[in-house]
């Protein structure tokens, strides 16, 4: 679920800066929960999605978020999520508020999700602005929840709490050395330009058979 890409100067993506550390960011997490479309494909049985639902909504972020609005400014949708190679492995829970949301709280971020299930997860706490869903997986495996994550396609995040965002000094470093490239010393000479992001490596490209869930 889990995205954004900043510009350098006259219209030169900073994802130029990602070279030479490998650290191109994708950051479809907060946007293609509205890009995917219905699909065929692996469907949760009735007592797998009551257990998805049951795990998810007892996860202590997600009812905290709750505990805070009325349950007539949002709704519940539940749906599957299948693996690397297309199988059944969890199932979702999306949280759809009504208005965007202001949200902070401690989230669990599936880092690669596309090469290995379950996904190894990283605990982050930061404020989401403009939410549209909050989107929770459940591994139907273990009935562990392994993402819980704020997402929307105008999700945003303040840099220094951005979990995509290289923090210092690894920032100025791959700044440094991304600046040293012949090519983008070239394209940049002459030119008056802002660096306003630099992203580590991260997969983070959710899939599921029906809404997108990450």
């Amino acid at each position: 679920m889990r995205w954004s890409w900043r510009w350098l100067g006259g219209g030169l993506l900073v994802a130029a800066l990602a070279v030479p550390f490998g650290l191109g960011y994708l950051a479809g997490a907060r946007t293609q929960v509205q890009e995917q479309v219905p699909a065929p494909g692996p469907q949760l049985t009735a007592e797998q999605a009551t257990r998805v639902r049951a795990v998810a909504l007892a996860h202590p972020t997600v009812q905290a978020v709750l505990a805070e609005r009325s349950p007539e400014g949002y709704a519940i949708s539940i749906g599957p999520v299948t693996g690397p190679t297309g199988e059944l492995v969890g199932g979702y829970l999306a949280v759809d508020f009504a208005e965007p949301q202001t949200l902070r709280g401690e989230w669990l971020l599936a880092v690669d999700w596309r090469v290995r299930w379950p996904p190894t997860t990283e605990r982050h706490t930061y404020t989401a602005y403009n939410v549209d869903l909050v989107v929770v997986w459940v591994d139907l495996a273990s009935g562990q929840v392994v993402q819980v994550e704020p997402t929307g396609p105008y999700t945003t995040v303040a840099r220094e709490e951005d979990p995509s965002e290289l923090q210092e000094p690894l920032r100025s470093r791959a700044i440094e050395i991304a600046l040293k490239e012949p090519w983008l010393a070239a394209v940049l000479a002459g030119s008056s330009y802002r660096i306003e992001s630099v992203s580590r490596s991260r997969h983070r490209t959710a899939r599921s058979s029906g809404r997108s869930c990450g």
